[in-house]
């Protein structure tokens, strides 16, 4: 068959249903063939895109998305038949959006519709929904928030208890991103139907099993609080919190207090004392003793990142249980280290490890050997701070993090080269910007030997995914196309070609 030439409507070719998209690529020197459907030649074409891309990189930005839409098209099914529709779903939603934010709004409208109508077409009802409310977030992040409510209004139609349940939680998913990406006034406007459906959800509605149990109003609720905090509703979110209780799981061997829940985003999201002090006037209120410890504990290591460190050990003071006290106490001080000589910090670490022994198995200790470490790099005790670290793995990101927010790329990077966990690259390698780090940061990756049996391929495109990021959000374009040429997962993949043609736009328009 006489091979097609991409410069002829490139994505007239990768149409999923009847949606027919106008050409995004005109890139002559390349040529396509209708067959090439398999997953390792998508890899190919790809490679082949962003080497036209690096050679011309005014149109490169719309070539990596016309190779991410390909990739995604010919996602290979599993190793039982299945087609990856939820995955092409999506995706198409994440390149869409991308498209959006850099200004190919005709483009991003098709794709979205694309990824709507295979969704509607291939997944059956649970799937569809639960997919599709993520294709309505993406439609509100791209600016279309109309599109997105309609989406919305559709879905979750088989009875009451599922419909209110559902539409409340995906248009609650709708407010946060409206406010990750600025829409504050949208997101005003669609927050108080939110809090009136999930005022209809039957208060028996939820689960109870062995270990666990929800109750899906208080649920849902409980993210609105966080969602009014941060549109600077503070009193109405205190009210919902206070509305709401907790549930006990079959055989009272766990539960969910929903009020701690509650209490723990609302202060997440607050910085002003005035605000913190607002919130612990309402502790007292709180039905069990752990939330109201929780929140103390929360609100105290609050108020001492913004410097009041007396109302912090006020606060903290006020923890009835003394472990958690104890931990509260370590923390509040933690961030006084910049004030403390190296023999005094010396001091706090052996007063945390005296603590540590003593109350055993406490999720408080984490936290406050995790502040401990950060306020030490603060304060610029670097060896302190990477005893920490090897004493207490878990609190390794904070640490590596604070490290290179500081300059310590390099010292960051060898805190985390041993950990073969995506998370705590994908938590690190972000506040690394020297380019020659990133660059050692690739070599690891592709140097370490993961264990085949622990999904090896997918933790090594997560990591690889995070460094081709970083590597096109500090302007190492070329760079961070060659990462994405050996990233071996197709999703992951198609991520990284999204953000590297959203960052070439941006560059180009600055």
């Amino acid at each position: 068959m006489k091979p097609l030439s991409l410069g002829v409507s490139l994505l007239s070719t990768l149409i999923l249903g009847s949606f027919a998209i106008p050409a995004l690529a005109q890139i002559s020197d390349l040529e396509l063939t209708p067959e090439l459907i398999s997953a390792e030649q998508a890899e190919l074409n790809a490679t082949l895109a962003i080497q036209a891309a690096a050679a011309n990189q005014s149109d490169s930005a719309e070539q990596l998305f016309a190779r991410s839409l390909e990739i995604t098209r010919n996602l290979p099914a599993d190793e039982f038949g299945q087609e990856p529709v939820a995955q092409k779903v999506r995706l198409m939603s994440t390149i869409a959006m991308h498209m959006a934010s850099v200004g190919q709004t005709n483009q991003a409208e098709q794709v979205f519709a694309q990824a709507e109508q295979l969704g509607r077409e291939e997944l059956d009802t649970w799937k569809q929904d639960t997919e599709l409310s993520q294709v309505a977030v993406r439609l509100a992040e791209a600016g279309f928030l109309d599109r997105a409510l309609q989406l919305t209004n559709t879905l979750y139609g088989e009875n009451e208890y599922e419909r209110n349940y559902g539409r409340a939680t995906a248009l609650n998913n709708i407010v946060s991103a409206l406010i990750a990406t600025g829409q504050l006034e949208a997101a005003q406007q669609v927050l108080p139907e939110v809090l009136t459906l999930a005022q209809t959800i039957a208060e028996d509605a939820g689960y109870i099993s062995n270990g666990s149990c929800s109750v899906f109003r208080y649920e849902v609720l409980t993210a609105i609080a966080k969602n009014l905090t941060q549109l600077e509703q503070l009193q109405q979110a205190l009210d919902v919190v206070q509305s709401v209780s907790s549930c006990s799981a079959a055989g009272s061997e766990g539960g969910t207090d929903y009020q701690q829940i509650g209490m723990e985003g609302i202060i997440s999201v607050l910085t002003t004392p005035q605000a913190l002090m607002q919130v612990e006037a309402v502790v007292p209120t709180l039905e069990g003793e752990y939330a109201k410890n929780r929140s103390r504990f929360e609100i105290a290591v609050k108020l001492s990142e913004a410097g009041e460190s007396a109302s912090a050990r006020q606060v903290a003071q006020q923890i009835n249980d003394a472990a958690i006290r104890d931990f509260a106490q370590l923390s509040v001080t933690a961030f006084s280290l910049s004030q403390w000589s190296e023999t005094e910090a010396q001091q706090l670490i052996t007063q945390a490890q005296a603590l540590a022994q003593t109350y055993p198995n406490y999720w408080d200790g984490g936290r406050a050997w995790g502040d401990i470490g950060v306020n030490l790099v603060d304060a610029r005790h670097i060896d302190l701070a990477l005893q920490v670290a090897a004493n207490q793995q878990y609190v390794v990101n904070r640490i590596a993090a604070q490290l290179a927010e500081v300059g310590q790329p390099q010292q960051a990077l060898t805190l985390i080269e041993p950990i073969q966990d995506e998370r705590t690259w994908q938590s690190v390698i972000p506040h690394i910007e020297d380019v020659e780090t990133l660059n050692r940061a690739f070599e690891v990756v592709q140097e370490m030997p993961l264990d085949e049996n622990w999904g090896a391929a997918r933790i090594r495109s997560e990591m690889l995914l995070a460094i081709a990021q970083q590597m096109a959000k500090v302007g190492q374009v070329e760079t961070a196309q060659q990462v994405t040429e050996v990233i071996p997962g197709q999703e992951q993949k198609v991520q990284a070609l999204s953000s590297i043609a959203t960052q070439v736009t941006n560059m180009a328009s600055q």
